[in-house]
């Protein structure tokens, strides 16, 4: 998640800029004009919830890992 609500996800096609957004410990991130979503609650330190595209829904958590 970056500055100004800009969220960039990488996959095995490589690197997609989406948005995000954040209400209260609801996050929000869409790629692909929105074609794509993801939305979770902050828990623990991790962002754990559900996300959907035209075709399928989905599990999905991500958490902060710090660089080496």
């Amino acid at each position: 998640l970056l500055a100004n609500g800009r969220a960039v996800m990488h996959d095995t096609q490589g690197a997609n800029e989406g948005t995000w957004n954040q209400q209260g410990g609801q996050i929000t991130l869409r790629f692909f004009n929105g074609r794509v979503t993801y939305t979770g609650m902050l828990q623990n330190g991790q962002v754990v919830g559900t996300a959907q595209n035209e075709r399928t829904t989905w599990n999905w958590s991500a958490r902060d890992i710090a660089a080496r």
